[in-house]
């Protein structure tokens, strides 16, 4: 059912290679919006993965066309519904007590559905909680990925996979999703996670994860408290369309001060994960977060985590400590000796490039360009031989975090710079200045980028090719 949309995009490549750039925009953006709703309609027939697929398509903003973004957002929490009939009889089944025995009232309406669960509201002891329903079958979903894998495949063939080597992407995934078929261990998870903010004291201010009822959580129901506010996803429904950026709620604006605020701490929580705790949530797209009533930020479904080897997790601290001091020569040197990825083209250059468009939420040259217009795309040509298992996550992190500061109107808050205190702690290496030193970059960074943006175009194709980048690296030295 894929192929011919697929198919579609291999032919329109051909057909524009000689048009100029302006007509070539043009022509790509009618396609784009073709091709969009045939692909949001294929997505809803197949349901499953390919609605774990839309997810991450419809969050990119900022790499993806948007008219993808718009037709695929509704995947992040409006799956069709599965019946109510179905539903009493998975809660039942699996608290062993009819649902009016456990729960004083329980809302038929769900109140989000997507790829595995559906979520329905309901009032225990007086209390309002969110009931979270699994509604996944593995086999089938497994079968899903399976033939999304062989996609994946000729996708690379054809070099319409923008440089990513999807089937090892596809590989990775499988490995992160057969946890979320069974509830007891999203309940674990909760449950370590919240002790992980509550023992910081700047993450016990500013997130929060919903608390589990372990009394009323089996392999296929969880139930937890209900998170009063609205979803980021429904804050960038209700705001201005773009590129008018989305506006932040009162609440949220008086806590953080700013979007940038906002993200900075996302960013800070993700880091918490990551380099204290070795597992990290790994699906943060805007129907995950909630802007809570009280200001603070509300992270949902803990079923997609990763968790990294002890020896990944250190070259990943390394990669962030060069990252952040513009350490090109370390970074390509640390990535290469511990096997994150490959390259087609190796080079400090192509490292950087890909360093800090793939695992950081910065402006980068690459990261204006929309995956699917791959003749402009310099990953496409010199992307990767093969993927990782852990790079895979933390590329979708960034990503996802990426589209959403997007909508938002930030393009300069750095995942990396954010990460650095942690990062330094992991190495056993003193952060007391590390805040004060990423304050200076940052500033100085902007300064130049902000030059490097107002440079006539035939100028900065002439000096440093169509990649731009020489320039890039040219920024990056002059930062540190």
């Amino acid at each position: 059912k894929a192929l011919p949309l697929l198919s579609s995009y291999g032919v329109k490549r051909w057909r524009l290679k000689r048009l100029p750039p302006d007509a070539r925009d043009a022509a790509w953006d009618s396609h784009h919006l073709w091709a969009a709703e045939r692909g949001r309609r294929l997505v809803a027939d197949l349901a499953g993965f390919y609605t774990k697929v839309g997810q991450i398509t419809g969050s990119l903003n900022q790499m993806m066309p948007p008219a993808w973004c718009d037709a695929l957002a509704e995947t992040m929490d409006a799956a069709p519904p599965r019946s109510f009939r179905h539903i009493k009889r998975t809660v039942e089944r699996d608290l062993g007590r009819p649902i009016a025995d456990v729960f004083e009232t329980f809302d038929e309406t769900p109140v989000a559905t997507a790829s595995i669960a559906q979520v329905h509201r309901a009032r225990f002891n007086g209390t309002e909680v969110a009931v979270k329903v699994n509604l996944g079958h593995k086999r089938l979903l497994l079968a899903d990925v399976d033939a999304m894998y062989r996609q994946a495949v000729l996708l690379k063939k054809l070099r319409l996979d923008a440089g990513l080597d999807l089937p090892s992407v596809v590989r990775a995934y499988r490995d992160i999703c057969a946890d979320e078929f069974d509830f007891r261990i999203e309940l674990e998870k909760l449950e370590r996670f919240a002790k992980l903010f509550r023992d910081d004291a700047r993450l016990c201010e500013t997130m929060a994860t919903a608390a589990p009822l372990p009394n009323l959580c089996g392999e296929r129901v969880l139930v937890c408290e209900w998170l009063d506010g609205a979803k980021l996803l429904d804050v960038f429904r209700d705001s201005p369309p773009p590129p008018a950026p989305a506006i932040l709620p009162d609440a949220q604006r008086r806590l953080f001060g700013s979007w940038t605020g906002l993200y900075a701490a996302l960013h800070r929580a993700w880091s918490a994960q990551l380099f204290r705790d070795g597992e990290f949530h790994a699906d943060p797209h805007p129907g995950n977060v909630v802007l809570l009533e009280d200001g603070r930020v509300g992270i949902l479904d803990w079923g997609q985590t990763k968790r990294l080897p002890e020896d990944k997790i250190v070259a990943a601290a390394r990669c962030v400590v060069a990252m952040a001091a513009g350490d090109v020569i370390g970074l390509a040197k640390h990535i290469e000796a511990a096997k994150i990825a490959e390259l087609e083209k190796p080079s400090p250059v192509a490292w950087a490039l890909v360093a800090y468009t793939y695992f950081d939420t910065r402006w980068t040259p690459l990261a204006g360009i929309n995956l699917y217009d791959v003749d402009r795309s310099l990953l496409a040509k010199e992307g990767f031989k093969k993927n990782s298992p852990e790079a895979f996550p933390l590329i979708r992190i960034a990503f996802l975090f990426r589209g959403a500061q997007a909508r938002c109107g930030i393009f300069d808050e750095s995942l990396v710079d954010n990460w650095l205190p942690d990062a330094l702690a992991r190495l056993g290496k003193p952060s007391y200045f590390a805040r004060a030193r990423t304050a200076y970059r940052v500033r100085l960074r902007r300064a130049i980028a902000g030059l490097a943006r107002a440079i006539p175009p035939w100028f900065l194709e002439r000096v440093a090719g169509n990649t731009a980048a020489r320039l890039w690296i040219a920024q990056r030295d002059a930062t540190n």
